[in-house]
């Protein structure tokens, strides 16, 4: 049984990864556990979902069992990773709406975004925590 909430990314998509390291390098104190959605162990996270959403955005599957979708995801695993501060700040819902507004806007354009994944250092072999 995980501890942690567990991010769900897409793998296969060079910007998603990116977004995926940077999340974990925002992650200092490790509460969060970060997973490529195309590995088998996903599926089991994802069972809430029906099969057709598995794939199609970036999720977050909390203690409880539930999976939170595209930019409620991403908030939350914003704050899980930043702290109490930043959570109070992500659940205003001026700043809800900006996250989700811009989730919506970047992840349909994010297969033209994978680029910016040159421009990150690689990742060290020995950091199992990197996806």
């Amino acid at each position: 049984m995980r501890i942690n909430p567990v991010v769900l990314y897409d793998g296969e998509c060079a910007f998603c990864r990116v977004c995926a390291r940077l999340l974990r390098r925002l992650d200092r104190h490790g509460r969060l556990e970060v997973l490529d959605f195309n590995q088998p162990e996903a599926d089991v996270l994802l069972t809430p979902l029906p099969a057709a959403e598995r794939r199609t955005a970036l999720h977050l599957a909390v203690r409880d069992g539930t999976v939170h979708s595209a930019g409620p995801a991403l908030r939350r695993a914003l704050a899980e990773a930043l702290g109490p501060a930043a959570e109070r700040l992500l659940t205003s819902p001026p700043a809800a709406w900006f996250v989700d507004r811009g989730y919506r806007i970047v992840a349909a354009q994010r297969h033209r975004l994978g680029w910016i994944e040159q421009f990150l250092p690689p990742r060290k072999v020995t950091d199992q925590r990197e996806p």
